[in-house]
């Protein structure tokens, strides 16, 4: 069995610290919970405006960084993937793009990256086209279809129940949907 240092708070007029049990002889092992907790408060109060233009600074740069290099990030979470790998985009829905970017004056369409879009969501957008890494474009997969047999393959749902394509509103449905 060997010795073992017993250390007792006490309150001094420095504050709380560890002094030694007055039963046993110890060396003071250093400062205690409370003043480590007491000297991050100081600091805190203290450089309070650094630390919160820091904070400021690292969740704008958090946020903005998927936007800088957006052609590595956005298509690899958001893509839509079949069994053999990631959908292409059909070669007719490239060319519309192209004609409506010249249309609306983009003067090189070629730094925007136009992919299929998992799910039934709005279309995406990010990016800058003015950075090197250009601009990305995600397009909702319903507007792949082409046929109304597009439509009627996929499995559509709504309010819980797979939609009927024999009934009227299917039909509205299923017609309103091919491009």
């Amino acid at each position: 069995l060997g010795f073992v240092p017993r250390l007792v708070p006490s309150m001094t007029s420095r504050g709380s610290r560890l002094e030694e049990s007055p039963h046993r002889k110890t060396r003071q092992t250093g400062t205690t919970m409370a003043s480590r907790l007491s000297l991050l408060q100081h600091f805190i109060s203290k450089n309070r405006l650094v630390l919160l233009g820091a904070s400021t600074v690292g969740v704008f740069a958090v946020n903005l960084a998927p936007h800088v290099a957006p052609q590595w990030y956005y298509p690899m979470v958001y893509q839509l993937w079949d069994p053999d790998g990631p959908v292409q985009l059909p070669q007719h829905h490239g060319n519309l793009f192209q004609e409506v970017a010249g249309k609306f004056g983009v003067k090189d369409p070629v730094r925007f990256k136009v992919f299929p879009l998992y799910g039934f969501y709005d279309p995406l957008s990010a990016g800058f086209s003015w950075l090197p890494g250009g601009a990305v474009l995600g397009i909702p997969s319903y507007f792949l279809n082409t046929s109304t047999e597009d439509v009627q393959n996929k499995q559509i749902r709504v309010s819980g129940k797979l939609l009927e394509f024999t009934s009227e509103e299917g039909k509205q449905f299923r017609d309103s949907h091919v491009q």
